[in-house]
């Protein structure tokens, strides 16, 4: 054989060794590995090419979805889809995917909660119930009560204007009210209070103060003061007439 001969045959025996490297390589080109998501997605073939489509049936629920050859779009599906969702509830939580949402599988289509709908009345301010009035008339009484207030002050406009703002509806006690019917029931009520507090104190200091009214008519008045809750509690006032209060009166009278 030849030199020449010799030196095509060695040459087409590269070529062919090379094109067989090539063709070779390219079978075993390393890329991305296909997510498994695809295959609990849908049975259609290399639905993840882009040659394919950008959508495909769910195996599930058989519904055309469109996924854009985005494994976040196929996982977000698969995470809504009630048939999906079935099928993984019988799953142990070591088996279920690491995408897969537990919170929702463990809600119930019937469970998961409608927004309620707003009502025309929930955008307007009730009226006061009788009870609530109620309680507001025996407040503003005992303010009257307890800073010596005159009642006639109560039917000023400015005040009740000013309850208005808060709610339209509301109504004040009149003058009368506040010295009749509101006077008793807040009077029966701080005198229930006063006693239940005293039962329950172990020690009390006993004090006595004489005063006199307007008309300069001698009275005496007699406080319960409670050292451990600091406080102190009217008990009563006596008018003492024409009797001096002396030592000796005002023991007897607290015997009384």
């Amino acid at each position: 054989m030849s030199k020449e001969s010799t030196k095509s045959s060695l040459k087409n025996s590269l070529k062919i060794e090379e094109s067989y490297d090539i063709s070779n390589k390219r079978k075993h080109k390393v890329g991305r590995p296909v997510d498994n998501v695809w295959n609990l997605f849908t049975d259609s073939k290399n639905a993840f090419n882009i040659k394919n489509g950008k959508s495909a049936e769910c195996k599930n629920c058989h519904q055309i979805v469109i996924h854009h050859n985005k494994v976040l779009s196929v996982k977000s599906h698969l995470n809504k889809c009630q048939s999906f969702r079935k099928k993984m509830i019988h799953l142990e939580k070591n088996q279920l995917p690491d995408w897969f949402d537990e919170i929702k599988q463990k809600r119930k289509p019937k469970e998961i909660e409608q927004k309620k709908q707003k009502q025309i009345h929930d955008y307007t301010i009730k009226d006061l119930t009788v009870i609530q009035q109620k309680k507001i008339n025996e407040e503003i009484a005992m303010y009257f009560y307890a800073t010596g207030t005159p009642f006639q002050n109560v039917e000023q406009n400015h005040l009740l204007n000013a309850f208005k703002i808060c709610r339209p509806n509301v109504a004040l006690p009149s003058k009368k009210m506040l010295s009749g019917k509101l006077l008793d029931t807040c009077y029966e009520k701080v005198v229930k209070s006063v006693n239940e507090t005293l039962s329950n104190l172990s020690f009390i200091s006993l004090t006595s103060d004489g005063w006199s009214n307007v008309e300069n008519q001698p009275f005496i008045n007699y406080m319960a003061i409670s050292v451990t809750k600091k406080k102190c509690y009217f008990l009563d006032s006596v008018f003492t007439k024409d009797q001096t209060c002396k030592d000796e009166w005002i023991v007897n009278d607290i015997s009384r």
